[in-house]
């Protein structure tokens, strides 16, 4: 099987699983988009390791390998009052018929992030917090619920208020990940 379908049923396990929050929309607009040279380079943890490299604009192009499997998203760091986030979009995989691919939902995820020397911090969404919310029937955001997975629907600028509102409840445990590459930021 091409790595592009393993990734894809990879991803599609995870946010169907309940892993990840996706989004329909962007958490950002083009001037919410800020640059981070400190991001750039390659982060470690155990057998994950997460490389960041300038694309045109305000983005990044990430490409994660895991257990020689690698993702490749475009990444958009943005910034809401003082805070970061990083928004994850899957990047379209090289193929030109790519029925599986076509046939499958790209979403975002966002994670709030954290760079300081060598040691980056990502919190993503927190799925429990979603579902916990969603059950007692407090998520005051739009969203959809299928086969148990919250997927938001809500516009950006609904989703920026929301998130700033929420940001301290939820957002997970945050990952901690090591520069890799030798370059003090």
């Amino acid at each position: 099987m091409p790595v592009w379908k393993k990734l894809s049923a990879v991803a599609a396990t995870l946010v169907l699983s309940g892993c990840l929050v996706p989004s329909i929309h962007p958490l950002y607009t083009p001037q919410d988009l800020v640059f981070d040279q400190a991001l750039l380079g390659s982060w470690v943890d155990g057998d994950e390791t997460w490389t960041f490299t300038q694309n045109e604009g305000h983005g990044y192009d990430l490409t994660i390998v895991e257990d020689d499997e690698t993702a490749r998203l475009r990444a958009h760091l943005l910034d809401l009052d003082g805070r970061r986030f990083l928004d994850l979009y899957p990047e379209d995989p090289d193929c030109d018929k790519c029925w599986y691919f076509l046939l499958m939902l790209p979403v975002h995820t966002f994670c709030g992030v954290s760079v300081h020397g060598d040691t980056l911090g990502l919190a993503p969404l927190s799925s429990d917090w979603f579902e916990e919310k969603s059950q007692a029937g407090e998520l005051e955001i739009a969203h959809e619920l299928r086969d148990d997975q919250i997927i938001l629907t809500a516009d950006t600028k609904s989703l920026q208020v929301f998130i700033l509102e929420v940001a301290d409840m939820a957002f997970g445990e945050t990952e901690i990940l090591l520069r890799s590459d030798g370059a003090n930021q």
